[in-house]
């Protein structure tokens, strides 16, 4: 799987939880999986990795939406680079 295809699937998980029951179980798997895939593609240290672990802390929908635009910004940077 590529990375846009990974993090598109992320992205998507996301909205799911966000549109379903707020089941804490999928949010715990999404964060956990989300904050992998934005320490392996960037790095541990990198913006969009920091600010995800540092603002995903409260399992809430609105936290689980800022999550899933951290997720999109990052998509941006990843199909950029995988055009030049």
């Amino acid at each position: 799987m590529t990375s846009v295809q990974r993090i598109d699937c992320l992205i998507e998980a996301a909205w799911n939880v966000i549109d379903e029951e707020f089941d804490i179980r999928a949010v715990y798997r999404w964060r956990r999986e989300a904050f992998e895939f934005l320490a392996d593609e960037f790095g541990p240290d990198h913006y969009y990795t920091q600010y995800f672990k540092n603002h995903i802390t409260e399992l809430e929908r609105q936290n689980v939406m800022t999550g899933g635009g951290i997720l999109t910004a990052a998509k941006e940077v990843i199909s950029h680079q995988d055009e030049n």
